[in-house]
């Protein structure tokens, strides 16, 4: 499986912050002393993906800097964007992942390492099962434009979209 970060956001919400934000672009804001970015593409590099490709925001060039020179244990090829949704973002790096099934985060998707793992087997189980796709979703509703999904009796996706679903629950940046 290939390993698929998408940090193209602005970040907007962590910038609007109480007390004035954070000034760090998204993927450099730090959790347990590590940049969101390195920390997550090294766990998808333990988690055992091939090879890593990074999708970050043109305008964060510190970020870019920092994963030209970083070392993750994998193949990774980082590539500057400036797409207006996290939709386009994943359009765009998917089709520069080599062939194969993909596993991919948003920057800021944060999980114990144990449900990293849980989630990344129960992919690959899926995967191999012949579903086309994983979405892993959460009623935690805390975004600015959620997407919604629509699930029908059991557990699959029917719809994406704008509109609150019920019982509501939203795409949780991990695909």
């Amino acid at each position: 499986m290939h390993g698929l970060v998408l940090a193209g956001g602005e970040g907007s919400r962590l910038t609007r912050g109480r007390g004035g934000g954070v000034a760090a672009p998204k993927p450099l804001v730090e959790v347990a002393g590590r940049p969101l970015v390195v920390g997550l593409l090294e766990t998808f590099g333990r988690l055992g993906c091939e090879t890593l490709t990074c999708m970050v925001r043109d305008e964060f060039r510190d970020a870019l800097r920092l994963l030209a020179a970083c070392d993750v244990g994998r193949p990774l090829r980082v590539e500057p964007c400036h797409t207006p949704t996290s939709a386009h973002t994943l359009a765009a790096g998917l089709a520069l992942v080599p062939p194969g099934p993909v596993f991919c985060s948003l920057v800021d998707t944060i999980m114990p390492p144990e449900s990293w793992r849980a989630v990344y087997a129960a992919t690959g189980t899926y995967l191999a099962g012949g579903v086309d796709a994983v979405l892993i979703v959460t009623p935690f509703v805390d975004d600015e434009s959620p997407v919604y999904v629509s699930r029908d009796a059991s557990g699959f996706v029917r719809a994406l979209g704008e509109v609150a679903t019920r019982p509501a629950v939203v795409t949780g940046g991990v695909y």
